[in-house]
């Protein structure tokens, strides 16, 4: 501007000195941008890309969420969220793992790198941290904030994100309003307006599944954990290679962990309305609620009958299909049995010719590859 250029007039040998600091601001500027684009593209991209709620997204979109957000670090025992605060905003972590505590202390369960904190929030469901959040180990975590998302959704070109999400916000709401799944789990006796069968309902995703469709079971040692499956509507049975496990429909909680460890799967026999939960997720809106207690052993002995039906018939079929496999040593086998029969049959003959029967010897299938049958010469026996 003038003032500069009136400052330049008067003391010229400053001049370069000037020019001197605004490239090395320049190249400073540069750098930064270098690395921030750097972290853009292979930090907070791909922890966007691994969470439940952004998998599918593309990268484009994702981009424009992080481009606005930064990395937090936080040591072990340092509290991230704090239960019952105002929120918009969820957590990704990125490395590191945390833990879930209720109001009460009563820890519930872990996440870790992959996961996610905080969704309900961050969509606009629920405007408060459920648990608080206390790092197990060095974390690093990125804060994506309600105004990062919705701003990325203006976007023309991702009007189907906005759709979906708009379907997702609309869903989680009835389910609240019905108390799905809870409500349909028959004996339990319970309404929509019970504070864990609402919480429950809110963090629950609804599959809607056709027939002959497969659920891919998550281990419990995931980012999130354990999840269980609450079947509302239809028949579905576990298979393991091509043998039927167990077959079952409404009531049932299927635990995948114990599914994925047998590396079984899940098919549908019908067209099934499917609720999953986490287990961490589920063990918060009980502790949530102290009327919960009232149902909650019925449930959870209604849920280990049930699991350890399924546990023994996985192993039982697991065991069927072991034996019923080829193994590498088949082949060995064979030859053995072969030998061994070829051995018996001579160590007959030879049985017969020295008590003086007389017989017409039938020629035996040709020995085994490798094997030196026994014969005799005189009084003794050697091999050839």
């Amino acid at each position: 501007g003038p003032a500069i250029q009136q400052a330049v007039l008067m003391r010229p040998s400053a001049f370069s000195s000037m020019v001197a600091t605004f490239e090395a601001q320049e190249d400073k500027n540069r750098g930064t941008l270098a690395r921030r684009q750097a972290w853009l593209n292979g930090t907070a991209v791909p922890g966007l890309a691994r969470t439940k709620l952004f998998a599918g997204c593309s990268d484009k979109f994702l981009f424009d969420v992080a481009v606005t957000l930064s990395e937090a670090e936080h040591e072990p025992g340092e509290t991230l969220a704090v239960c019952g605060r105002d929120s918009t905003s969820m957590l990704v972590l990125l490395e590191g793992k945390v833990e879930l505590v209720t109001h009460s202390g009563t820890r519930v369960g872990t996440r870790s790198a992959g996961a996610t904190v905080g969704d309900v929030a961050c969509i606009g469901l629920f405007p408060r941290w459920m648990a608080t959040v206390r790092a197990l180990t060095r974390c690093r975590v990125l804060v994506v904030t309600q105004e990062a998302l919705f701003m990325a959704l203006e976007d023309e070109e991702v009007g189907d994100l906005r759709e979906g999400l708009a379907r997702l916000e609309e869903e989680r709401r009835s389910q609240v309003a019905r108390g799905l799944p809870l409500v349909g789990f028959e004996g339990l006796g319970l309404s929509a307006e019970e504070p864990s069968v609402r919480v429950v309902a809110l963090l629950s995703e609804r599959l809607l599944l056709g027939q002959g469709e497969t659920i891919e079971p998550e281990r419990d040692d995931g980012p999130y954990g354990a999840n269980l499956c609450f079947v509302h509507r239809g028949r579905l049975h576990v298979q393991l290679g091509e043998e039927e496990v167990l077959s079952f429909g409404p009531g049932a909680v299927l635990p995948e962990g114990l599914v994925a460890e047998f590396g079984a799967r899940v098919i549908t026999d019908s067209a099934c309305e499917v609720y999953r939960i986490g287990r961490t997720d589920f063990e918060l809106a009980l502790a949530s609620d102290p009327g919960a207690q009232k149902w909650v052993w019925q449930f959870k002995m209604r849920e280990k009958d049930f699991v350890k039906k399924l546990k023994t018939r996985l192993m039982n079929v697991k065991g069927l299909v072991n034996t019923s496999s080829p193994t590498f040593r088949d082949e060995e086998i064979h030859r053995w049995a072969a030998r061994l029969k070829y051995r018996t049959n001579q160590a007959a003959h030879l049985r017969q010719a020295r008590a003086g029967f007389e017989f017409e010897l039938v020629p035996a299938e040709d020995p085994p590859e490798g094997f030196h049958p026994m014969q005799v010469q005189g009084s003794s026996t050697h091999m050839v």
